[in-house]
Parts: structure tokens; C-alpha cells; sequence
């Protein structure tokens, strides 16, 4: 695959082309390949995934920035997709929205402290959300799958269940189900609250049907998800919360300037709050992953399926 940019014939217009030596498409695909639910593969033993709903909303998305977008293919070759979007050049004092040299300081504070599992398949997800909860004096158990979660659940008393939905062996959609399922016989109905990035409203749907109880959206909002808890999680349980505030994060200071082109690290800091533990995250990552993005190239330039599904963990 081959990403390239440059400057658009209009002017303040940006050329975006993605080439790619996949499966190719005939030109009556390529006529319909924007429609919705339109893939060049239409067999229901199709290789590869989707909804046929991304390009559409490709489009939909360029064109409301001013663009245009469209397809060269030839069958069994490949594809490049060309898109033009308007991108006036920035005022060098011009600040990112949310942009913040300070971490920002949580608004919402747990009145009680809850046991909670913690179902997600990316370490360092888990790790974040685990700090995050129990700054607040809550406790965490963390499964890697929705399997997991399963036996989790049955082994102990719960107040509360984290369910990430995209998950390996088992995802949280069916490990809700199973749970929902399981609880008849216990006389109490558990909150569940389903995290994930997804924006697809059928998703969505398809979780509150299987008894998740609310949806909070990655990256995680911990105002969000703290209010969320509280409100879900029935009079009873947990434990009322000693009058502490959350720890404190670590006074050392960590020069995080020289990943300035390669991440926003102060949306991190405001994530994490801790210097320390955000700085020894962010070398187990590298350590874990540096290798992924030559991995994935790999595995797209030879049409394994498998390529979506590991860029989504990283």
C-alpha cells in the first residue's frame, strides 16, 4: 500500500491518492463501489469483511468538506482511490481544538467504590482504565476476552462489568448474552456498559439488544464513564467512598517534547495523569508494537483477512 499527498489543482485543496495491489474491480464495480452496502465481492463466502458502508460514508464525509472522490482500478491488479477535501493552510499561532499544556482535572468524583471487571483484549487499554478507576479507590479485575469474562463472572460477585466489544475467542456482544443468560438463576440483573469505538449504529443496537446497558465511547471519557457507573449501579452496591480525593499524580516531570511529531502527548498526560506511568506505557508499546505497522503492510500486500482486525488493536 502507498499513501501520497499533494497539492490539489483548486486552490487551498489537498490531493489525497491510496494505492493498493488487492483484489482489484471491474469498471461496473468501480461505477458502484460509493453506493451503499456495495462491495466488489458480494458472495455471502466473500474473503474479505465489511459492511460495504465505508466508502459511502467516505464520500459523503469528503464531499462535505468541499471534495470529491473517486476510483482507479483494474481487476486482479489493484486500486487507487483519489480524494480531494478543501484544507486551508493554519495560522502558525492557530491551537489544536482541546489542545492543553496543563492536564485537565477530573470533574466527577465516585461517591461509592465499586468491584468492577474489566473485559479488553489491548493491555494497554486495560492498563489506562485500570488507573483511572482505582485513583478513585474502586477495584479492578482485568480479562483479556469475553470467555474470560464468562468465567470471570461466575467465579466472583461483580458490581459492575466493563465489556469492550471487539474482543478475540469470544467478543462482548456474546459474552453479554451468555452472562444475561446465566443471571436468571442468581435473582439480579448486573450492569454491564460497553466500551468501544465504534460509530456504527447497527452496532449499537445490536448491544443494547443483547442487554448491554449503556455505551461509552473510545477513547474513553472518564467523566463519562465514572457518571455512568454511579447512575447505573443500583442503591446497595459498592461501598461509600472514605472522603479522599483521587491520588495524586507523580510531581516528577517527564520531557515528552521529542514525540512531539509522532504523538499528542499532552492529550496522553490529560488522559493518563500520571507522567510516570504514561511515560513506561508508552515504552511497553513501542516495545510490543514497533513492529506492527511493517507487519500490517505485510499482511495487506498479500490480502490477509487478518489486517483490519490488528490494526484495530493497535
Amino acid at each position: 500500500m502507498a499513501v501520497s499527498i499533494g497539492r490539489a489543482e483548486q486552490p487551498e485543496m489537498l490531493h489525497f491518492a491510496i494505492a493498493d495491489t488487492g483484489i482489484g474491480m471491474t469498471p461496473e464495480q468501480t461505477e458502484r463501489i460509493f453506493e451503499s452496502f456495495s462491495q466488489a465481492d458480494a458472495t455471502t463466502s466473500r474473503r474479505f469483511g465489511g459492511t460495504g458502508l465505508g466508502t459511502t460514508i467516505s464520500k459523503q464525509i469528503v464531499e462535505m468538506m468541499g471534495g470529491r472522490i473517486w476510483v482507479e482500478s483494474q481487476l486482479g491488479v489493484g486500486s487507487v482511490f483519489h480524494f480531494t477535501v478543501r484544507l486551508p493552510e493554519a495560522v502558525a499561532t492557530d491551537n489544536c481544538l482541546y489542545e492543553s499544556a496543563t492536564p485537565r482535572k477530573l470533574a466527577f468524583y465516585s461517591p461509592r467504590r465499586f468491584k468492577i471487571l474489566l473485559a479488553e483484549d489491548v493491555e494497554a487499554n486495560a492498563t489506562l482504565a485500570s488507573l483511572r478507576l482505582e485513583q478513585q479507590g474502586h477495584r479492578v479485575r482485568w480479562v483479556k476476552n469475553g470467555a474470560e469474562a464468562v468465567a470471570a463472572y461466575q467465579e466472583s460477585d461483580f458490581d459492575l462489568i466493563l465489556m469492550d466489544l471487539q474482543m478475540p475467542v469470544m467478543d462482548g456482544i456474546q459474552a453479554t448474552r451468555r452472562i444475561r443468560e446465566l443471571e436468571q438463576g442468581r435473582g439480579r440483573r448486573i450492569p454491564i456498559l460497553a466500551l468501544t469505538a465504534s460509530v456504527l449504529n447497527h452496532e449499537r443496537q445490536e448491544s443494547l439488544a443483547a442487554g448491554i446497558d449503556a455505551i461509552v465511547g473510545k477513547p474513553i471519557d472518564i467523566d463519562e464513564l465514572l457518571a455512568q457507573m454511579e447512575n447505573l449501579t443500583p442503591a446497595g452496591f459498592g461501598i461509600a467512598n472514605n472522603g479522599a480525593a483521587p491520588a495524586a499524580a507523580n510531581e516528577v516531570s517527564v520531557d515528552f517534547a521529542p514525540l512531539a511529531e509522532v504523538a499528542d502527548y499532552r492529550k496522553g498526560l490529560s488522559n493518563w495523569l500520571d507522567p510516570l506511568i504514561y511515560a513506561d506505557a508508552l515504552l511497553n508499546f513501542a516495545a510490543q508494537h514497533g513492529a506492527d505497522a511493517d507487519k500490517i503492510q505485510r499482511n495487506l500486500a498479500s490480502g490477509d483477512s487478518e489486517a483490519p482486525s490488528a490494526a484495530h488493536t493497535r
